[in-house]
């Protein structure tokens, strides 16, 4: 009987696992561990009803090699510190996972000895059908059953989220959403629509982040350079994935390895609707439709897969080196989900020192060239597929580990035709330059809240009564201003009301008749500003990256009565406006290389450089100080970042 039963099950197993395929080799990597894969495809064989779960699970173990854990002695000592803190034992299971998960995103770098454990070793039996079970059930709720079965087994399916340890988080972070899901069943408009559900959980998850950044305050760790209140994306669209696929509701993470027109990338989440379509939003932020700014260059997006891509680089690059981004095959290119995009064939003027079959797109992160897309290299050109437009890039070979430029510049217009930027030595220009960084509207929108405000004056504290001397006309555009104001009386008290609800100024100063000093005087605000006292000495501590935030008005006491003839001051700045006696060098990429057009301190708020060459890619340093810079041309007498 022993026997008749062994052979039934090994004829089982051979239909399920047939010779040479992605299962079988799966399989064989997994060392003793087989035992327990091939009682999950036992398990889900033995009833023809249970064949869609048998799918799932193939797919599960098919696409497992290459998934795994880190252990080390360093991230056993962070959850054992982690158990001990008594804030942590009481904090919401969700925000608890965010923790357990923090140092995978943001620590790797720290480990002295870190261990990989591959799934399909260990992974044991119970564990996966647990899993399988569980997301199927989700797959029959409200907001799942719009689903393929290709987009279930990305959304609902996967038993990890990245490369965190192992665990049962399935059904332990839902019961925290009861009283919310039970809600959501009983309002039509949101019962069976994922878009809607992912918003009300998300803005959930965003007010429970008050929580976290008060119970956590006090929280170090040498794993941890933060604070919750300090979490960026990435920490968040990890902690939102697992809330949204334990309740049944398809999101993904999305993200780009490095924005187009700034020095930093970006992650999110995408929750699929019913219409087919995928709506990004922040996890723990802001809701569907409104986590991208589209004008920081999302030239490339990608998706965070539980499946291997056959097509990408690290499968195809067999024996020549690749970027490190590269090397996690577990991707998904949606750039057209995103944006209207292109094939684009860029020329590769550049040989190449090493032998190389692929060439790689790339753009600037403020310092050097990052690739972010890679192509096949075809008689001395390279095709670069569903690609954005709007950013400027270069194709370049990966060579000891870095990028080696392989084209000359060229900008993706609108139309996906390629505008080469290659100097023109016969023809030069000059360029006034005021900024070494793109103005941004967060920082600009404080001197736009100035305009308007109203100089008052008076001989009492209260400025009962008070005259109106003048009222700021211009827009100082991030830096220092001077205010002129007309009016010889005295008053000892002098102040600025702010004309909306609020705004922030970094430096503030009065002057009298034509001196070139300062007067002196204590300044105090409306009692509508609590924190002022504790904050004021940023107005005249001449550092502009200090400011105080002003919700009705700022006034100063002379002690005695005075006319101001001028007031010198600083909105809130970035501080990347070109400044007096800072030393700044101009840069033009020429060849393979940015090369230097000349070295100068500037003299005024504005620096020139004669002699520069035209149709080409610039750079602008500042040698004195600072880190944010930015490549640019110049088109129509004006520069453009890019």
């Amino acid at each position: 009987m022993k026997i008749i039963i062994s052979f039934m099950l090994f004829s089982i197993l051979t239909s399920c696992i047939q010779q040479g395929s992605q299962l079988e080799q799966a399989i064989s990597q997994s060392g003793d561990n087989h035992v327990e894969l091939e009682k999950v495809l036992l398990h889900y064989s033995a009833n023809q009803s249970d064949s869609l779960k048998l799918k799932a699970a193939k797919f599960l173990i098919e696409n497992m090699p290459g998934h795994y854990s880190i252990l080390s002695d360093e991230l056993s000592n962070y959850k054992q510190h982690l158990l001990q803190y008594d804030a942590y034992l009481k904090a919401p299971a969700h925000i608890r996972a965010m923790f357990d998960v923090y140092p995978y995103q943001a620590s790797l770098v720290k480990l002295l000895h870190p261990k990989k454990v591959e799934d399909i070793k260990i992974i044991k039996a119970d564990y996966l059908i647990d899993n399988i079970d569980k997301a199927f059930l989700h797959w029959e709720g409200p907001w799942g059953k719009h689903l393929t079965f290709e987009e279930f087994c990305e959304t609902l399916l996967p038993y990890r989220v990245d490369i965190e340890p192992l665990s049962n988080w399935r059904d332990s972070l839902s019961s925290e959403f009861t009283t919310t899901m039970n809600w959501l069943s009983h309002v039509d408009e949101y019962a069976y629509s994922p878009y809607q559900a992912c918003q009300v959980i998300n803005d959930t998850l965003y007010k429970s982040t008050n929580y976290a950044n008060h119970i956590f305050h006090g929280f170090r760790h040498s794993l941890i350079s933060q604070n919750a209140k300090d979490w960026n994306c990435v920490q968040y669209v990890y902690g939102a994935q697992y809330v949204m696929r334990d309740l049944g509701i398809p999101v993904h993470i999305d993200y780009i390895p490095q924005y187009g027109v700034r020095g930093s990338r970006h992650y999110w989440n995408s929750v699929l609707h019913y219409t087919g379509r995928s709506y990004p939003f922040q996890g723990y932020n802001s809701g569907p439709e409104r986590s991208l700014n589209p004008h920081n260059g999302i030239i490339k997006v990608f998706r965070q897969s539980y499946a291997r891509n056959k097509y990408w680089v690290s499968e195809k690059a067999r024996g020549e080196p690749i970027p490190p981004f590269f090397e996690n095959p577990f991707v998904k290119d949606v750039s057209h989900e995103y944006q209207r995009t292109f094939n684009i064939k860029v020329d590769l003027t550049h040989e190449s020192v090493e032998k190389r079959q692929f060439a790689y797109l790339c753009v600037f992160n403020n310092e050097k060239w990052v690739p972010i897309h890679f192509g096949r290299i075809k008689k001395n050109s390279v095709v670069f597929e569903n690609v954005g437009t709007g950013v400027v890039c270069v194709a370049g070979y990966w060579i000891n580990e870095e990028v080696v430029p392989a084209s000359y510049p060229f900008l993706i217009k609108s139309t996906g035709e390629l505008s080469y930027l290659c100097p023109d030595k016969n023809q030069i220009q000059s360029i006034r330059l005021k900024r070494k960084y793109p103005l941004v509207n967060w920082i600009n929108r404080n001197s736009d809240r100035l305009v308007g405000a109203k100089i008052e004056a008076s001989h009492n504290s209260t400025f009962i009564p008070s005259v109106e001397v003048s009222s700021i006309s211009e827009n100082a555009y991030s830096n220092y201003a001077d205010h002129y104001i007309p009016y010889s009386e005295k008053y000892r008290y002098w102040r600025i009301r702010i004309p909306g609800s609020k705004a922030s100024i970094a430096e503030l100063q009065f002057f009298s008749d034509n001196d070139s000093i300062p007067l002196n005087g204590r300044f105090f605000a409306s009692p509508k500003e609590i924190e002022f006292e504790q904050k004021k000495a940023a107005l005249s501590d001449l550092d502009k990256l200090t400011s105080v935030e002003i919700r009705d008005w700022l006034a100063i006491d002379f002690g005695l009565p005075v006319s101001i003839s001028r007031i010198h001051y600083l909105p809130l700045t970035d501080d990347n406006n070109i400044v007096p006696g800072e030393t700044y060098e101009l840069l033009i990429s020429d060849d393979k290389e940015f090369n230097s057009l000349g070295i100068k301190v500037a003299e005024h708020s504005y620096i020139d450089f004669d002699s520069v060459p035209v149709n080409g890619l610039y750079w602008i340093r500042n040698h004195t100080k600072g880190r944010e810079e930015r490549i640019f041309t110049f088109e129509k007498n004006r520069v453009v970042f890019r």
